[in-house]
């Protein structure tokens, strides 16, 4: 028994913060996203093929299948034509909606009727679920997709709106359903995120900031139980602690912060061992160059020396979105290069042929005036200095009157707080 699994195709998805190459794309951010979504449906399409030539009769998606409502009314029909060639090759095919996909439900679901109402029986949805949705289940004895044909049963997980108590739901409805399952093989598809699962290689020094979507542990979704756990919401491929417990990742680089990581879907053979092969697939080129040691201004003195540094660590940017920053801590060199370097980097990445690019400056602050010298009491610290310090730091890409106004709300907060 063999099986496909991939997630998060997030069709529409395109980033919205990049200054978008006329030379190259067509009609803005509107071009941009047509562009990352042809990647991504090449992807899809990669899948589907594998599948067909390798025989495999199941294709699990693990949610995230749109990225807002109106990607979903643009793409429906897209995606109904690479599932429809799933139903002529009589693989069966199971998708569950994810967080994105739950957004403005009326609409979506009408987007939504285009590959589920008329295709067949080789395909299966599961809208998301409340924890109302949850207890009804288990009050039902659960609920199991079964193919008989396969010998496989799965119990289908989307995204669940968290709620109280929604935790223990979740392990009563995944455990009364896996009670149920009359077939050999037995698999959870879930869109959930999960405790000690590991993020995107830049996450933690560059997050995009994935929305979290409620943590629940393995326990809760009892993957004791199944033969394979196949899950989506994490773009990075994985496995989480158990030997059946897998994240296939994202089928395209989205944020920022995947530049580095590799994309693929999963191969999962159930017997006579779990067997999990990751096959890749072509993700768009993206660069995220943010390493202070690059690309710190305080030690570079031409707009010139700042395009060395990129093309050092960039050096294939055809077709690719980039995203550059740049430190600082001496003003007066910020007001002196930083327009000739936006002007010039733009004017590089341009003629290189990129989809897309974003830069920004990060000020890393003065030296410290708040030294604590000894008997210094913690409280005598200037906490205005601190709080101006910060802004600085944490908003050095807007403008200095953005803030200059923030720091003024702020103060008037804390003087109110007092």
């Amino acid at each position: 028994m063999r099986l496909i699994h991939l997630s998060d195709l997030h069709l529409g998805y395109y980033n919205k913060s990049v200054e978008v190459n006329p030379k190259k794309v067509v009609g803005g951010h509107i071009g941009l996203r047509r562009e990352v979504t042809r990647r991504t449906f090449m992807n899809l399409d990669m899948a589907i093929d594998y599948a067909i030539e390798n025989d495999i009769r199941l294709v699990l998606i693990a949610g995230d299948i749109f990225e807002d409502v109106d990607s979903s009314l643009l793409y429906s029909k897209r995606f109904a034509e690479a599932l429809e060639r799933l139903v002529k090759n009589r693989i069966y095919t199971i998708v569950i909606a994810g967080n994105h996909d739950a957004q403005v439900r009326r609409m979506k679901r009408a987007s939504l009727a285009i590959f589920t109402r008329e295709l067949s029986q080789y395909i299966r949805y599961v809208d998301v679920y409340s924890v109302a949705n949850l207890v009804e289940l288990s009050n039902k004895g659960g609920y199991t997709i079964e193919i008989d044909e396969l010998d496989v049963s799965v119990i289908p997980l989307p995204y669940v709106y968290p709620g109280e108590g929604w935790t223990g739901a979740v392990r009563r409805y995944v455990e009364r359903s896996a009670s149920r399952a009359k077939n050999r093989y037995k698999v959870l598809l879930g869109h959930v995120q999960v405790d000690r699962v590991r993020f995107s290689k830049m996450y933690e020094r560059d997050s995009e900031e994935m929305v979290k979507i409620g943590v629940l542990t393995l326990t809760d979704i009892r993957h004791d139980l199944f033969d394979y756990v196949a899950l989506g919401h994490i773009h990075l491929m994985q496995r989480v602690v158990s030997e059946n417990v897998y994240y296939s990742g994202s089928l395209n680089r989205l944020r920022f912060d995947e530049a580095l990581d590799e994309k693929y879907f999963l191969d999962v053979k159930l017997d006579p061992h779990l067997k999990v092969k990751p096959v890749s697939v072509e993700p768009i080129k993206m660069y995220y160059i943010s390493d202070p040691k690059d690309l710190d201004l305080d030690s570079l003195n031409s707009a010139d020396e700042v395009i060395d540094k990129v093309s050092n660590v960039a050096t294939d940017l055809d077709g690719a979105l980039v995203k550059i920053r740049i430190y600082y801590s001496e003003k007066d060199r910020y007001k002196k290069l930083g327009d000739a370097i936006r002007k010039a980097l733009k004017e590089y990445l341009f003629e290189q042929g990129v989809y897309g690019y974003r830069v920004e400056f990060r000020y890393t602050g003065e030296p410290s005036s708040l030294d604590l010298k000894e008997g210094i009491e913690v409280s005598e610290i200037n906490y205005k200095a601190a709080l101006k310090n910060y802004i600085d730091f944490r908003f050095s890409d807007r403008p200095d009157k953005y803030r200059e106004r923030l720091y003024k709300e702020a103060l008037k907060y804390f003087e109110e707080v007092e």
